[in-house]
Order: structure tokens, then C-alpha cells, then sequence
């Protein structure tokens, strides 16, 4: 029980590493003010640069969500414990520590606890409904993700994975969807309903109509002209 409970807290405190920020904040950009306030990848690729922001994803994906559960699985620990260590990854990417409890989305996280798993049906069904579908021939990534992930939990039993599999794939669901109603803890905007928000950050993973508007978002140069 102790191995388990330090395991499953070391994974919280990796996970908890703010790369996204470090590697902004290294640039000169505090990336918590751009875009989507995220960050995680996707807020990178917008407002530093493709290439900075596939390889932060990279390593959020293998590093913070694969190596850990592969650490584990070397160890001989539980497929149990495993699950443990894979959520409480994306929860310290989610809610870091060090963030004051705010932090990425934890796609690119539990796409590598994915990984760590093992669970290539499950990646192969991603792509093609993310990647393709969602992205190539809808461009609407947001949605199609959360039905893309989804649509692993009913996969997986339906391919008679174990049920530690399910409700890992069933917690990493529950966890994006934590985030992305609250958002880093951030309230609508003047004019806006809690209702009409929540639907949008459901669905769309962004609190405004326009997609464009919500990652183009830049910080005010002259704020204290608004006070004015």
C-alpha cells in the first residue's frame, strides 16, 4: 500500500512539472495571457511556434504519460497501480502544484498513458476519428476528441480488455472534461451565461461562438487604458 501510495504521488509530481510554461516563459511569454490561457501544446504551436509546440507535446505524451505507466509495468507493479500512476499524472498536468493548481488540458498526457498501456487499437480508432475525421475533414478537433475518447471505454470492452482498462480510459475521459468545465478556474466574460459557457467549454473546449477569437487572444498592451 505505501509502494503504491508514494508511486501514485511521485506520478502527481512529475505530471505536475509546468513544461509548457517553462518552455514559454523561456521566450519570453507567459502563456497563461495568450490564446486559450492553456498550457499545453496546442497553446504553444499558436503563440511560440509549430515545431516548440509538437515537441512539448511529445513530451507530455511520453514522458509524463507513458514513462510512467512503463516504469510501473517494469517494476512488476499492479495493473491496478498502473492506473493509479496514470491518472494522477494527468491530474498534476491538469491541476500542477506548482501552477497554483491550474495547468494543460492533459490530452497529449493521457494519449501517452495510451501508449504506456499498450492500447494501439484504441490509438489506431484515434487517429482515424481524431485525425482524420475530426481534424482533416471537419477541422473541429475539440469535439471529435471527447467522442473520439469516448468511444475507447465501449472499445475496450467490446475487445475484452481488462476492466482496470476501462476505468482508466473512463477516468482519463472524466479528467479532460473536469478541465475543460473549469478552465483554470476562469468565470464567463461580461455578457456571458454560466450555461451557454459550460455547453461551449463541453463541446468546443473554449468559452466563446468563434474558434478563432478564443486562440487569438493576445494581452491587452495599455490595460490601464481600459480603466479610463
Amino acid at each position: 500500500m505505501l509502494e503504491a501510495s508514494v508511486a501514485i504521488l511521485l506520478a502527481y509530481l512529475w505530471g505536475s512539472v509546468p513544461t509548457g510554461y517553462l518552455v514559454a516563459r523561456s521566450r519570453g511569454i507567459d502563456i497563461r495571457r495568450y490564446g486559450t490561457g492553456n498550457v499545453g501544446a496546442s497553446n504553444l504551436i499558436k503563440h511560440v511556434g509549430r515545431r516548440v509546440g509538437l515537441g512539448l507535446g511529445l513530451f507530455d505524451g511520453l514522458a509524463k504519460g507513458a514513462l510512467p505507466v512503463v516504469v510501473a509495468n517494469l517494476l512488476e507493479m499492479s495493473l491496478g497501480i498502473q492506473v493509479g500512476i496514470a491518472l494522477a499524472a494527468v491530474i498534476g498536468h491538469n491541476w500542477s502544484f506548482a501552477m497554483k493548481f491550474t495547468g494543460g488540458r492533459g490530452v497529449a498526457t493521457s494519449m501517452g498513458a495510451y501508449v504506456g498501456f499498450g492500447l494501439w487499437p484504441q490509438l489506431a480508432v484515434g487517429i482515424l476519428m481524431v485525425g482524420i475525421v475530426g481534424w482533416i475533414l471537419l477541422r473541429n478537433l475539440a469535439l471529435w476528441m471527447l467522442l473520439g475518447m469516448i468511444t475507447m471505454v465501449p472499445l475496450a470492452i467490446f475487445l475484452g480488455q481488462p476492466a482496470e482498462i476501462v476505468y482508466v480510459l473512463l477516468g482519463l475521459v472524466a479528467l479532460v472534461v473536469l478541465k475543460r468545465l473549469t478552465a483554470n478556474w476562469e468565470g464567463p466574460a461580461k455578457g456571458q451565461t454560466w450555461r451557454q459557457v459550460l455547453l461551449w467549454r463541453f463541446l468546443y473546449d473554449r468559452d466563446v461562438a468563434q474558434r478563432g477569437d478564443w486562440i487569438s487572444r493576445e494581452p491587452d498592451p495599455n490595460p490601464n487604458d481600459q480603466k479610463r
